[in-house]
């Protein structure tokens, strides 16, 4: 599969497999109905391994946008998101997390 078919591949995956929270009551609640989120659907198995790697949140909106300006060829430098969308077209991300 080429590059750009694979890009799309994972935009597609991103679309159709959205982050979802849902709200849950509190473990230990500070307040009468104190509720947490919690995640109901994390989305494709690569962007969980992707927030499991990276220290800070890994927004998928941003996340999207890089691949995006991928596909297209249009970006100026290589943003933090560029190079986390890099790591997962090449694969590095499973090799990374089952090694």
């Amino acid at each position: 599969m080429n590059e750009s078919k694979m890009i799309q591949t994972l935009i597609n995956e991103l679309d159709s497999d959205p982050h979802k929270a849902v709200l849950v009551p509190a473990p230990e609640p500070h307040f009468e109905g104190h509720k947490i989120r919690a995640p109901q659907s994390g989305g494709p198995l690569w962007l969980k391994l992707l927030r499991e790697r990276e220290q800070y949140r890994v927004k998928t909106y941003h996340l999207r946008a890089a691949l995006v300006r991928l596909k297209n060829n249009n970006y100026q430098y290589e943003s933090r998101y560029i190079k986390l969308a890099r790591l997962v077209i090449s694969g590095e991300i499973f090799k990374e997390m089952y090694s």
